[in-house]
């Protein structure tokens, strides 16, 4: 019951939102046993099939559980468990997600903006 619950947002290429892991629907019996961990089963993405998401407090891990490297965390191979933060790039099976700790808002950063 002291474990964190699952936080942040995964957003694809296009910034469309796919997972908003402190809404996520999920098993009873999941979320019990294992209430700070997601597997990639339950995100409902089937690129995302062979990882899995363990949340603390201090920070997210991304595990995978496939022997060969299929997914990248920002252009490098998942061999066992990466840390991941906010802005993570995450690619497997052709797909690229972004892991972010805030939700993606329309407004610009002023950084961003276009001086044209």
């Amino acid at each position: 019951l002291s474990l964190p619950k699952p936080y942040g947002y995964l957003y694809d290429d296009h910034e469309k939102l796919i997972v908003d892991f402190a809404r996520l629907k999920r098993d009873p019996i999941s979320r019990l046993l294992f209430g700070n961990l997601v597997k990639g089963e339950e995100l409902g993405v089937p690129a995302l099939e062979n990882v899995s998401f363990r949340f603390s407090r201090r920070q997210v891990d991304l595990d995978s559980s496939q022997a060969m490297p299929t997914v990248r965390v920002n252009n490098r191979p998942l061999i066992g468990h990466m840390a991941i933060q906010d802005r993570t790039w995450i690619g497997t099976h052709g797909r690229l997600f972004s892991f972010m700790l805030s939700p993606v808002t329309a407004d610009m950063e002023p950084s961003l903006a276009d001086d044209d």
